[in-house]
C-alpha cells in the first residue's frame, strides 16, 4: 500500500514529456486543451481508469467549451450592451403583451435565420429595452453578433461620417446579425439620416433582423420620419407585415382612453362655443 501512495504522489509532479506537451498547446493558445491537460496530469488517480481516446475526448471538449465562453464575451463587449440581463430573468405578462411564446421564440434562432424584425411597444418603464437586450444576449449566446444602439446615439454617429466612413460602417452593419434600434421615435428622423438609415436597412433586408423598441403604437412608427422621397422606403424596410410585434395592451389601452378624452373636450369646447 505503501508503495502505491509513493508512486501516484510522484505522478502528481509533471514530467518533462507532459510541461513540454502543455507548452505547445499554450503555443496555439489552447487555453481549455491546457486546462483539461492540467487536470489529467496533477489528478492521474483520477483518470487512471480512462482510455487515452476518451481523455483526448475530454480535452477537445473542455476546449469548444472555453471557446463557446471566450467568443460569447468577445461578442458582448462589442455589442455596446451595458446593462445585461437575460431572457430566463424575465417573466411573462399577458397584460404587456409579452407571452410566454414571445419568450420561447426569442430565446431561440428561428427569427434570426429568417431575418425577421421585432418590434416592442409600450410606455416607459414597461421593460421594452430589457427584453431587446435579453433577445440580443441569448442570440450571443449561439454565437450570433448584435449591435446595441439608442435611436438618438445612431442618428449622430450616422450624421457625422463622411461618405468614405460612412460606407465602412453600413458594411459593419450588414455583418451584424441583429442590430438593436432603442426608442425609436424619440427624435425625428429627418431625409438625410432617413436616406443613409434606409441603405443599411436595405442591404440588412436579407441578412439578419432588427429589434425595436419604441413608445409609440405600430400604427404610429412611420410618424417618426419627416416626410421625404426616402420615408415610405425605409418604413417598408424597417416594418415589415411578418414582424415579430410585441405589444403593451395597457399603454395602448390608455391611448385610446387619451383619444376619447381629447374627441370629447373638442365636444364640449364646439358646444360651448355656440352656446
Amino acid at each position: 500500500m505503501a508503495k502505491e501512495i509513493v508512486s501516484t504522489l510522484s505522478n502528481t509532479v509533471m514530467l518533462k514529456e507532459q510541461s513540454e506537451l502543455i507548452e505547445l498547446a499554450a503555443k496555439f493558445r489552447l487555453k481549455g486543451f491546457v486546462s483539461e491537460l492540467n487536470q489529467q496530469f496533477t489528478n492521474p488517480l483520477i483518470f487512471n481508469g480512462q482510455s487515452f481516446e476518451e481523455r483526448l475526448k475530454k480535452c477537445f471538449e473542455e476546449q469548444e467549451a472555453y471557446s463557446k465562453i471566450a467568443k460569447f464575451n468577445s461578442l458582448c463587449k462589442h455589442s455596446l450592451i451595458r446593462n445585461k440581463i437575460r431572457i430566463n430573468q424575465l417573466k411573462p405578462s399577458p397584460s404587456r403583451g409579452l407571452t410566454r411564446e414571445h419568450l420561447e421564440l426569442l430565446s431561440q434562432t428561428e427569427y434570426i435565420k429568417k431575418c425577421t424584425n421585432v418590434i416592442i411597444t409600450g410606455a416607459t418603464g414597461t421593460g421594452k429595452t430589457s427584453l431587446a437586450v435579453a433577445a440580443a444576449m441569448e442570440a450571443m449566446s449561439y454565437g450570433y453578433s448584435c449591435r446595441f444602439y439608442r435611436i438618438n446615439d445612431l442618428i449622430a454617429l450616422i450624421e457625422c461620417k463622411d461618405p468614405t466612413s460612412f460606407m465602412r460602417f453600413k458594411d459593419t452593419m450588414r455583418k451584424v446579425s441583429i442590430l438593436v434600434i432603442d426608442d425609436y421615435g424619440s427624435v425625428k428622423i429627418d431625409d438625410v439620416v432617413a436616406v443613409r438609415l434606409n441603405e443599411i436597412a436595405d442591404i440588412r433586408y436579407y441578412s439578419g433582423p432588427t429589434i425595436i423598441t419604441t413608445q409609440l403604437k405600430v400604427s404610429s412608427l412611420k410618424e417618426a420620419i419627416d416626410p421625404s422621397p426616402t420615408r415610405d422606403a425605409l418604413a417598408d424596410r424597417l416594418f415589415r407585415p411578418n414582424d415579430i410585434e410585441i405589444v403593451d395592451y395597457h399603454f395602448l389601452i390608455l391611448s385610446i382612453i387619451k383619444i376619447v378624452i381629447l374627441f370629447f373636450n373638442l365636444q364640449l369646447t364646439a358646444f360651448l362655443q355656440k352656446v
